[in-house]
């Protein structure tokens, strides 16, 4: 009986050349892409991710993909990308921030951002 959840998959690409968590004038525009998850007993089923300005997800998008290609961001604002896996027994992750986008359109040191990563 699999009562384990599927671990969470590993960001592999953003689509700009920044990191997560920093404020930058650099990208906005971004298109993730992460490892796919294995479940060892049940099988993987699908992912489930959240896109915006909500540090705590508790709903969002379910998929088998490996890639998310969201809507260019506001300035000014933070989005995460929160992201669960469920395996074939039902059994979900928690929720887990994978990456944060602060995209600063003034100057950076004006602007001050939650970055908690849980």
């Amino acid at each position: 009986i699999d009562t384990v959840a599927p671990p969470h998959p590993t960001i592999t690409g953003v689509g700009c050349d920044i990191r997560s968590g920093e404020m930058q004038k650099i990208c906005r525009d971004l298109n993730f892409t992460w490892t796919e998850s294995e479940d060892n007993l049940s099988g993987f089923d699908s992912f489930e991710y959240y896109w915006g300005t909500n540090l705590v997800a508790s709903s969002g998008t379910i998929t088998t993909d490996t890639t998310y290609d969201p809507p260019i961001s506001d300035p000014n604002t933070v989005y995460y990308l929160n992201m669960r896996t469920r395996d074939a027994a039902g059994n979900v992750s928690d929720w887990k921030t994978l990456f944060s986008l602060a995209y600063i359109d003034g100057e950076i040191y004006n602007f001050i951002i939650p970055l908690v990563f849980r």
